[in-house]
């Protein structure tokens, strides 16, 4: 996939999400909150999906619609429960350095999987998942979609084991509520 020059990690989010944190700061201003917990955040970042102008069932870019497909692929019958959320901008962005992450519903569980847009591999990582430029252009994006889909999986299923002490370790996994 030839995602052309990129420059900056700002200008790889635009290729990527097609939009970049700093065009989505002050649309979403008035949503970051500097002590921000992680569920808020998340809930925040669900809520203004219109506001970032993203649909978490159809991903607007290239790149974004191919990770998307290759996770409902693996994910088969339960491929209409996937969301992808973009947290550009947001407290989710700033705080936790997790620039998009994706959802799935099973059971009346969430699982979350979060992803970082970084122009090179980091040693240290606060997000599940970081995707590098280099990752796009070697076409790797099959391998990066396999990645979240076992992580999705795996924290769904986790729920199903009979020991609580794996049952309840996984921070990214809520209780929905209808």
């Amino acid at each position: 996939m030839d995602i052309g020059e990129v420059s900056s990690g700002y200008d790889f989010e635009r290729k990527v999400l097609g939009v970049a944190s700093v065009d989505v700061s002050p649309k979403v201003k008035c949503f970051f909150r500097r002590k921000t917990k992680f569920r808020k955040a998340v809930k925040i970042v669900k809520d203004i999906q219109d506001i970032l102008e993203w649909n978490p069932r159809s991903p607007s870019t290239e790149v974004a619609q191919m990770i998307y497909k290759n996770i409902c692929v693996g994910l088969n019958k339960y491929s209409c429960k996937l969301c992808f959320f973009s947290a550009l901008g947001t407290a989710l962005d700033y705080r936790y350095g997790i620039d998009c992450f994706f959802t799935l519903e099973i059971g009346g569980r969430e699982s979350i999987v979060t992803v970082d847009l970084s122009i090179r591999k980091k040693r240290e990582q606060k997000a599940d998942i970081v995707i590098a430029v280099d990752d796009i252009r070697s076409d790797n994006v099959y391998n990066i979609s396999r990645q979240i889909t076992k992580k999705l999986l795996a924290r769904t299923y986790s729920h199903y084991s009979k020991n609580k002490s794996e049952k309840y370790k996984d921070k990214y996994v809520f209780k929905t509520s209808h």
